[in-house]
């Protein structure tokens, strides 16, 4: 849902990894935050109930999915959507998602939705 290449960081802290990448769509309905970056979270506009709205953009989140957005849109450099990203490794000779950076969503309730109304874009198929 963007209108460019997503970038890919090619500065892996772990040596199974072969980079990062941004995700066109930066929802997860979930964030992961340590403890100074909860504190960062709960003192920035992101956390508020109005203001955090202005922060989505185009996306135009409704509260419920705003509540978990986190960090997402906060202190972006130059040329950034957000800041979430996901891990990649070469996996049989194709880059795929990390299964770190995977989340198992266990209600089906809209994955059925969406396979029937599209095409199925998998882990395995989403680069060349």
């Amino acid at each position: 849902d963007i209108p460019h290449k997503a970038s890919v960081y090619l500065t892996p802290e772990d040596d199974n990894f072969i980079g990062f990448i941004l995700l066109g769509n930066p929802y997860s309905g979930m964030m992961i935050l340590d403890q100074d970056q909860a504190a960062e979270y709960i003192a920035s506009p992101s956390a508020h109930i109005n203001i955090s709205h202005m922060l989505t953009g185009h996306r135009n989140w409704p509260v419920a999915d705003r509540s978990s957005m986190g960090l997402a849109f906060e202190n972006l450099k130059d040329g950034q959507d957000h800041r979430r990203v996901v891990p990649l490794v070469k996996r049989e000779g194709k880059v795929v998602i990390a299964d770190e950076g995977l989340i198992q969503h266990l209600d089906t309730k809209y994955s059925k939705d969406l396979v029937k109304k599209s095409d199925c874009i998998t882990t395995e198929n989403m680069f060349v």
